[in-house]
């Protein structure tokens, strides 16, 4: 079962006025049933204590001034407002209100001086009263004076106030759970406001998603829209890159077809011409494989862990001219940028450096707060200032008696722009060429 977001609060929201509401009527209407009970005995109690004030013993030990409080209800037949003294469990006077009955009081065992009592009257009515055990002068044994009221008076009173409660509880709870659905629908408009946008973008009516949007959205529209311009960025090379690739074969293919044709066929030219468009090829093939990995998450590299090997082959390929290569970096040091495009990125320049080197070549990274650079240096002939943007162009050799296939830097260029990398090219400390790759640290 699909169910949206502001289904399930408001779900949560009924759920819980449904639980909550109960319990807390019911625990006030406990707290005032027990409240209302107080009362009434503290009322029946004060009943009993001015009736015992009235009761007196004459000379004769007769019990006498048994007169009701100045309450017409204990004059009423049969109203539950009722009297009775009684001796040894026998009456000894009644309230006119109990006519010719008399109350069945539960014996006391522990004869407790007063005590609250539940009973049934001559009606079979519900009593609850207080019995107090008095000792009066003139008289050898106590008497028990039992004071009673209905206790319909209490459940009554009792049951309107838990009708006035619950109605109230259950109009609080309606307006609680209007006011929880309009809260969920208006704190969630943000939420269907981003989902429609992303159906513009989608749909192509729209190319970024807005930022004015509650705080904690307006970062994620921000990270989209960053991820949004990757891609088309990303798409836009992948555009590029076919349309340069179909482009750049195009002369060769046709050389190639004419010196096929040709009788008997050029094969020295028909190398040359092959070994250009493996060149080209190679270069396309490699910046659209970087363009992919770009156009991934990008993770976390440990730059020397990347980058030794590579190093390693470097050495190994110019081991016959006898450069030197001085290595100085942190190995700790982790970059922000795929493993395999930094390795084609130190790759590249380090065999250009190689290639040119006299006697050594440098290679250093300095770490700064947000930022790593990686500095590599040669003791070559360095490149004039006019001719380093040439350098980085695709295919172009500078010196086409040093074997390469003029690709190396512009690759560079290449993954530079896919990453958004800064680069330089500068003259040496040794006279040579310096290229400083500025990669974003990772924190």
């Amino acid at each position: 079962m699909n169910v949206s977001t502001g289904q399930r609060l408001t779900l949560v929201a009924v759920l819980a006025v449904l639980v909550l509401l109960p319990i807390t009527g019911a625990m006030i209407a406990r707290a005032y049933q027990r409240s209302a009970l107080q009362g009434f005995d503290h009322r029946v109690a004060a009943y009993a204590q001015t009736m015992a004030g009235r009761l007196d013993v004459d000379e004769q030990g007769v019990l006498r001034g048994a007169r009701s409080p100045r309450e017409l209800r204990f004059d009423q037949v049969f109203s539950g407002w009722y009297w009775q003294v009684q001796q040894h469990g026998a009456v000894v006077a009644t309230s006119r209100s109990l006519w010719d009955a008399s109350l069945e009081v539960p014996v006391d065992a522990a004869r407790a001086p007063q005590r609250i009592v539940t009973l049934n009257g001559p009606r079979a009515e519900a009593l609850r009263g207080v019995v107090l055990r008095l000792s009066l002068s003139r008289l050898e044994a106590p008497v028990e004076l039992i004071v009673t009221l209905p206790l319909s008076e209490v459940t009554l009173a009792v049951q309107a106030f838990e009708r006035l409660l619950f109605a109230a509880l259950g109009l609080l709870g309606v307006m609680l759970v209007l006011v929880f659905a309009l809260q969920i629908h208006w704190g969630l408009a943000p939420l269907r406001q981003l989902s429609r946008e992303l159906q513009r973008v989608r749909s192509g009516s729209a190319d970024e998603l807005p930022t004015r949007l509650p705080a904690d959205l307006r970062q994620i529209a921000l990270t989209m829209n960053e991820v949004l311009s990757h891609q088309r960025q990303w798409i836009a090379r992948a555009r590029s890159t076919a349309g340069n690739l179909a482009h750049a074969l195009k002369t060769p293919l046709a050389t190639l077809r004419l010196r096929i044709e040709h009788n008997p066929p050029d094969v020295a030219g028909l190398r040359d011409d092959l070994a250009q468009i493996q060149r080209i090829t190679d270069h396309h093939l490699a910046r659209a494989a970087a363009a992919g990995r770009a156009g991934a998450v990008y993770r976390r590299t440990r730059l020397r862990a990347a980058v030794q090997p590579i190093i390693d082959a470097v050495r190994a390929m110019h081991r016959a001219r006898a450069v030197a290569l001085e290595v100085q970096w942190d190995a700790e040091t982790e970059v922000v940028i795929d493993a395999q495009d930094l390795q084609e990125l130190i790759g590249n320049v380090l065999d250009n450096a190689m290639k040119w080197a006299r006697q050594r070549v440098s290679l250093r990274s300095v770490c700064h707060a947000q930022t790593v650079e990686i500095q590599i240096q040669d003791d070559g002939p360095g490149i004039a200032a006019e001719a380093r943007e040439r350098a980085m162009a695709r295919g172009m050799q500078l010196d086409l008696d040093v074997r390469g296939s003029g690709l190396g830097l512009a690759i560079v260029r290449d993954i530079a722009a896919l990453y958004q990398l800064g680069y330089t090219l500068s003259p040496g400390v040794h006279g040579g060429l310096c290229v400083t790759l500025i990669l974003p640290r990772a924190l």
